[in-house]
C-alpha cells in the first residue's frame, strides 16, 4: 500500500521541482550560439540577463543587447519579446562578453540579480565549476561544483541536453553533431503525466 501512495505523490513531487519553463538546451562553444527552449506560455525576454564566465569572472548582457535571434534555425513567429510557448530560438552572441571557450558558464536571469536563485531561470557550466553554480544549486537548476567535460568536443559538435531531460546535472548533457533548431528536451507538462501515470499503474496492480 505505501508503494501505491507513493509513486503519484512522487509524481506531484517531481512536476513541481522541474526545471524552468525557459530552458537552456544546446550550446555551440564554436559558433557564439545558444538554443533556448520554452516549454511554457509565451514570455518576453528582451529584457532578461545572461551572466558569462569570462577569463574567470562572470560579466553580464542583457538579451537583446549582445545577441540576434538566427531566423533560419528559430521556431516561425518567434523573438526576444514574443517567445512562444513550445518553441525554440536559437540565439547568436554578436559582441559582449560571451566568449565560449573550454571553461566557461551560461545563466539566464529574468532581472539583473546575479546572487538571486529567484530570479535565475537557468544554468550550464563546463570544463569546470562556475563562478555561479553556487546560485544555480540553490535554484535547483545546476548541482555546485559540477560540470560538463568537453573531452572529444570537435567541428560540427555541441554540448546539448538529452532528450527526455531538462539539463539539471552534466549527466543530462552530451556531446554530438548539431541539433540546433531541434526540440530536445520535454514539456513539463508531458513529464508529469508521464510520472503520475506511473503512479497510477502501480495502484492499479496492488
Amino acid at each position: 500500500m505505501k508503494l501505491n501512495v507513493a509513486l503519484p505523490l512522487l509524481g506531484l513531487a517531481l512536476a513541481g521541482n522541474l526545471q524552468a519553463a525557459i530552458v537552456i538546451s544546446e550550446i555551440d562553444l564554436l559558433n557564439n550560439r545558444v538554443e533556448l527552449v520554452n516549454t511554457g506560455s509565451t514570455t518576453n525576454i528582451a529584457d532578461w540577463y545572461f551572466c558569462n564566465l569570462v577569463s574567470g569572472s562572470p560579466a553580464y548582457d542583457q538579451v537583446d543587447d549582445r545577441a540576434v535571434v538566427v531566423t533560419a534555425l528559430s521556431s516561425v513567429g518567434t523573438s526576444f519579446t514574443n517567445f512562444l510557448g513550445n518553441s525554440i530560438l536559437v540565439l547568436e552572441f554578436t559582441s559582449g562578453n560571451f566568449t565560449p571557450n573550454t571553461i566557461g558558464e551560461l545563466g539566464l536571469y529574468t532581472t539583473p540579480s546575479y546572487t538571486s536563485a529567484s530570479a535565475l531561470e537557468d544554468y550550464v557550466a563546463w570544463g569546470a565549476d562556475g563562478a555561479r553554480d553556487n546560485v544555480a544549486d540553490a535554484a535547483g537548476e545546476w548541482l555546485e561544483g559540477a560540470f560538463i567535460d568537453l573531452t572529444g568536443l570537435g567541428a560540427g559538435q555541441t554540448i546539448q541536453a538529452n532528450p527526455g531531460t531538462n539539463g539539471a546535472s552534466p549527466a543530462e548533457w552530451s556531446i554530438g553533431t548539431s541539433t540546433l533548431g531541434a526540440t530536445n528536451v520535454p514539456e513539463p507538462s508531458t513529464a508529469f503525466l508521464g510520472i503520475l501515470s506511473l503512479g497510477l499503474l502501480a495502484r492499479r496492480r496492488r
